[in-house]
């Protein structure tokens, strides 16, 4: 298995939630793959308002929403978009600048907006025009409430857009844009990393053609390398998923006559409250350590066991309640938190999303969580991992230097991160398999918490 096992449930309940939504397999199975060909996109291309309000239709067209009321705008300079915030139509404002958004203003009237500069890149204004018209969708056809709660809408949207059929697109542009959002406004910014990655929507986009019974080598064609590599993975571990799919083809739709139930995208419709669980009752015991066995998953314990510390701790943000949780333990369970945690971001996201496992992480914090992760490999007895993390950290500085000098430039399309070394991480793996081993099967003791 190639993904991480947490974020494939949370993938098989979304889409089990939306085909409950959205007519079940037999109306999925009538939905095509849509791809940059002239066959779907006969519109006359262009640099101006009015292309991107030919490709809008024809979208809008593709999806099935064809008289469905909304206006399209575009944003030319910041001041309008400022304007709009003070308004009350937008939630929050990226330095970079969002490339769209979605807006309902109190009358009702839907406004999706779009940056002038998308008009240089019609793959990338498809996918945020797509992105946008999957919220419109979420809020007027949905009607029961998702597994994980609305705090998750924007991934949700983001599935949704697999599961339309546009899921080439959104893998070729997430490296582009980051997306951000406040109840029912969206926006995407320019960054490597949306709110899924580009494995994740690749393996959304593999999902939607087992579902579909589509050729998968129909979308390969036209992936970018790197998506393309990781939905040549998800393809090859979907053979071994036909349970979790029998039970997505078996989806009932929900009926017809019950009234959908979003604006639900507003606090005001009551998301769930998430409670954090109180940190006297997660544990790690003697007894559940032994009870590990010797192939894999039998790090998923430990792994679901740290998950669950980090999500009760405090913090503004996940980098600090992960930092929280590792100080509270020993140092061999810390070890092996780390190790786990690295492998696990290294399989869904590649090296470079294992070291910069957060859009929004500075510098300083990615040294920071490396050197931890460097010290675990010592504990584990790992020296080749240890020399290869070591000579990584130049590396990172590099990242950030050309990633900001390729934003500037105009050049992020053609950018390529120093870190992009998976082949030479992964024949790393078995070694650290086997230290990490030893301390959890031969001292279970050490791994005790609390001690």
């Amino acid at each position: 298995m190639h993904f991480d096992e947490s974020a494939l449930a949370w993938h098989y309940d979304t889409w089990h939630w939306l085909l409950e939504n959205f007519g079940g397999i037999e109306a999925m199975r009538k939905r095509r793959l849509i791809l940059p060909t002239h066959e779907y996109f006969p519109v006359q291309a262009g640099h101006d308002h009015d292309s991107a309000l030919r490709l809008f239709q024809h979208l809008k067209e593709l999806m099935g929403m064809k008289d469905w009321p909304c206006r399209l705008e575009q944003i030319t300079e910041d001041e309008k978009v400022k304007a709009a915030r003070k308004d009350g139509l937008i939630g929050e404002w990226s330095s970079n600048g969002p490339a769209g958004w979605f807006a309902a203003d109190i009358d009702g009237e839907v406004v999706i907006a779009y940056q002038e500069r998308q008009l240089e890149n019609p793959v990338h204004l498809t996918a945020t025009l797509v992105h946008e018209l999957c919220h419109y969708l979420l809020r007027l056809r949905v009607r029961s409430h998702p597994p994980t709660g609305w705090a998750d809408h924007e991934m949700h949207t983001d599935v949704m857009c697999s599961f339309m059929g546009f899921g080439v697109f959104v893998c070729n542009a997430v490296f582009d844009f980051q997306q951000w959002g406040d109840h029912n406004v969206t926006g995407w910014s320019w960054s490597r990393q949306g709110y899924l990655s580009e494995s994740e929507h690749a393996y959304a986009l593999a999902l939607f053609c087992e579902l579909t019974r589509t050729d998968p080598e129909k979308a390969a064609a036209y992936l970018k390398p790197n998506p393309l590599n990781y939905f040549g993975l998800a393809v090859d571990d979907l053979e071994a998923s036909r349970e979790q799919i029998a039970v997505l083809e078996k989806a009932v739709p929900l009926a017809a006559d019950l009234p959908p139930i979003l604006s639900v995208e507003t606090e005001a419709d009551g998301d769930p409250v998430i409670e954090k669980e109180p940190l006297e009752n997660i544990t790690f015991t003697f007894a559940e350590v032994s009870a590990l066995g010797p192939e894999k998953p039998w790090y998923q314990p430990i792994w679901n066991f740290y998950y669950r510390l980090a999500e009760a701790q405090t913090g503004t943000t996940w980098h600090e309640m992960e930092l929280a949780a590792l100080d509270s333990l020993q140092p061999n369970l810390q070890a092996a938190a780390l190790a786990i945690r690295f492998s696990l971001r290294f399989d869904g996201e590649g090296l470079q999303g294992a070291i910069i496992p957060e859009p929004d992480l500075d510098l300083t914090a990615c040294e920071q969580m490396l050197e931890r992760t460097i010290a675990a490999y010592e504990v584990l007895g790992d020296e080749l991992r240890v020399r290869f993390l070591r000579s990584l950290h130049p590396e990172i500085r590099t990242h950030f230097e050309a990633i900001e000098k390729a934003r500037t430039g105009g050049d992020i399309e053609e950018f390529f991160s120093p870190l992009d070394q998976d082949e030479t991480w992964r024949g790393l793996e078995e070694i650290w398999l086997k230290g990490l081993r030893s301390i959890v099967l031969r001292s279970p003791r050490t791994l005790v918490h609390p001690a």
